[in-house]
């Protein structure tokens, strides 16, 4: 049901919306001035080769498709070639099953971009840039924003409010914390105005765009900010299938979304189905290469298709054991040790469907505070490694030294000394929705959650439901238990599925790091070296995704791993 703004709520929202209407002029020549300044490059000589070989080896001129208006309509939204090439690898493979062209959606003509597309077959553009940039469409737009902001003058109001069946709110919230560097925010500012006006007009676009099922398949990888979370999720209104990879840079699984309730399910969330099938068929199979793939992460031995951030959080470090940390913090040895595991403060906030918290800072600086005020527990806070690269304005070392700086109990653990040793020292784990939940369930060890994550329901972790309920836990903290050998192999068999039956590889896309050095023409020679080598038609991927498309399956695996082919 639509709410309505009160008198309260006009007034407010309305001041806002002076704001933003008195610094448009000003934004609107910014515009103009960068359209001017603007050069169009040609495209590179390192794409024109590459589109030869690509094209060739695709057969792009051989392929057949239905005599049909409709499109599999692929997301190219960011300019890096790898991210284009995945997308695009994943689009020709459904255009060749649903017999369907390809279409493109970019931000603005571009040149590069889209010779990089036609390299696959794809010659049909559709741009954000087509929007109404009027002076009485940001007019509309700006209108729109301040009537949602008036009927939903609180922040946590604002988070549920939706408009043509995206979900305004979060999409800005998550776009605004990721490009202001914030964890948290408490109410609505002109720069937030501004962005929800925007929001509505890449939304109100997108809806005319996908009106008439143009395109009921829909390739897509980045699904969180904005204008990716109004495409994904005004496609799933619209009726499209959505398929977003999760993982890469040459293996990931694909979740295949055919209904709006799914805007928020994380990626890799399996299903309930699919867990109990492996387990109840392939368990010891399962368990022991679960096991070996998170031992060899707390190793130092991360794998190539280890999720990015594993490479800076579990690089070799010195080994240490329960009486050295405590010696080191000045600690009762006999006290439980548990560990609070940050998350990205300012990134993947909103990647489950429901958290107990508003946000992971909130999580996090509420967690502290509590557990500044038990001191039966020796407790200490590790930041996430993104803290770093992300250029939060508030770190987690800032959230412990506010809150818990002066506790001789509660301590600030350095990234620099590693997580090899903590399996082998811990009590207990803290985290929103993090990674750290399966890692330690896979040594026994029990964890909190402060939310949904892409493995709860599975019986290996502690879920409370409100806030009251999760500090109620952090008191009985002393009393959790290890996990019993069952739990510790529904933790292993998880992280089977997510981290190996899950991850196809395609050998036709070349590696890369996010944390490496990066260079186009090297990415693209590669890539041309690499489909001399091998058949795009005959890759695995090819196999397993013609599995998926025909059988309507949630997520791409690796089938015959299971027998499930």
């Amino acid at each position: 049901m639509e709410r309505h703004g009160t008198l309260f709520g006009y007034l407010r929202a309305g001041s806002i919306f002076l704001l933003w209407l008195c610094r448009l002029p000003f934004k609107m020549a910014a515009e103009r001035r960068q359209k001017r300044l603007k050069v169009d490059r040609p495209v590179s000589q390192a794409l024109q080769t590459f589109a030869k070989a690509n094209a060739a080896a695709w057969q792009v001129d051989a392929q057949k498709v239905q005599p049909s208006s409709q499109r599999v309509l692929i997301e190219g939204l960011s300019s890096h070639k790898a991210y284009l090439m995945i997308n695009l690898v994943i689009g020709s493979y459904l255009m060749r099953e649903h017999g369907l062209a390809g279409a493109a959606l970019l931000h603005e003509p571009n040149a590069e971009i889209e010779a990089m597309f036609r390299a696959y077959g794809v010659h049909e553009f559709h741009y954000l840039s087509e929007r109404d940039l009027s002076v009485a469409g940001r007019l509309r737009a700006g209108v729109a924003a301040l009537h949602l902001v008036a009927a939903n003058p609180d922040m946590d109001d604002l988070l549920k409010a939706t408009r043509n069946d995206v979900h305004v709110g979060k999409c800005v919230y998550d776009w605004y914390l990721r490009g202001q560097g914030a964890g948290t925010v408490e109410s609505c500012s002109v720069l937030f105005f501004a962005m929800i006006s925007t929001t509505i007009g890449y939304s109100e676009y997108l809806s005319r765009l996908f009106s008439g099922g143009r395109f009921p398949v829909v390739v897509q990888a980045e699904r969180q900010f904005v204008p990716e979370g109004p495409l994904f999720q005004t496609a799933l209104a619209s009726g499209s299938v959505v398929y977003s990879r999760g993982g890469g840079p040459t293996s990931f699984t694909i979740f295949r979304f055919d209904d709006p309730a799914q805007a928020y399910c994380n990626t890799h969330r399996y299903g309930k189905e699919l867990f109990e099938y492996v387990w109840n068929n392939h368990r010891e199979m399962a368990a022991e290469a679960g096991g070996r793939f998170m031992a060899d992460r707390f190793s130092g031995n991360v794998r190539r298709n280890d999720v990015p951030d594993a490479s800076l959080a579990y690089a070799a470090s010195s080994e240490m054991d329960r009486a050295q940390l405590c010696e080191r913090f000045g600690w009762d040895p006999a006290k439980p040790i548990v560990a609070v595991m940050s998350n990205m403060l300012n990134d993947g906030v909103f990647t489950n469907r429901w958290s107990v918290f508003r946000d992971n800072f909130t999580w996090l600086d509420q967690t502290v505070q509590a557990i500044a005020k038990i001191d039966t527990v020796n407790w200490f806070v590790k930041a996430h490694p993104s803290d770093q690269k992300n250029a939060v304005k508030i770190t987690g070392r800032q959230v412990y030294e506010k809150w818990a700086g002066s506790c001789p109990h509660v301590a600030f653990y350095p990234n620099e000394w590693g997580n090899r040793s903590l399996p082998h020292i811990v009590d207990a784990v803290l985290t929103a929705h993090g990674s750290a939940g399966m890692e330690y369930s896979s040594f026994g060890i029990p964890c909190i959650l402060g939310g949904e994550s892409l493995y709860s329901g599975l019986g290996f972790t502690h879920e409370p439901e409100t806030p009251e309920e999760y500090f109620r836990m952090l008191h009985n903290i002393h009393t959790l238990g290890r996990l019993t050998s069952e739990q510790m192999d529904r933790a292993k068999v998880f992280t089977y599925i997510y981290m190996v039956l899950s991850r196809v590889e395609s050998r036709i896309l070349p590696d890369v790091s996010v944390y490496a050095d990066y260079d186009d023409a090297k990415y693209l020679h590669d890539a041309a070296v690499l489909l001399e080598r091998f058949p795009p038609m005959e890759e695995k991927l090819a196999a397993m995704l013609r599995i998926q498309v025909a059988g309507n399956k949630r997520h791409l695996l690796n089938y015959d791993y299971v027998g499930l082919h």
